[in-house]
């Protein structure tokens, strides 16, 4: 971040590669989902953002269904290939 100031924010120049691959998550209305358990390496998360909180509730089949299919990943191909969760840059 270069500047910021009165509820603004200027970020430094970067390349067009950099620009496009960090994605901005932005939004009045927003929760992060664990989809692996505590102390699991590497974390897993889902950030979800949205018009209103109410379209942030997920139902505990949806949460489920998204955490088998990470252990799913895990088990099949026996090792993660990278260091943090590739659904989320806060990981």
């Amino acid at each position: 971040m270069a500047r910021a100031t009165a509820g603004q924010v200027e970020f430094a120049p970067v390349s067009l590669t950099t620009l496009v691959d960090s994605p901005l998550i932005a939004g009045l209305h927003y929760r992060q989902i664990e989809l692996t358990k505590s102390g699991e390496t590497p974390a897993h998360v889902m950030d979800l953002v949205a018009d209103n909180e109410t379209d942030l509730a997920m139902k505990p089949e949806d949460l489920a269904a998204y955490q088998k299919l990470v252990a799913e990943t895990g088990a099949l191909f026996a090792r993660r290939h990278y260091r943090q969760s590739p659904f989320s840059a806060h990981s």
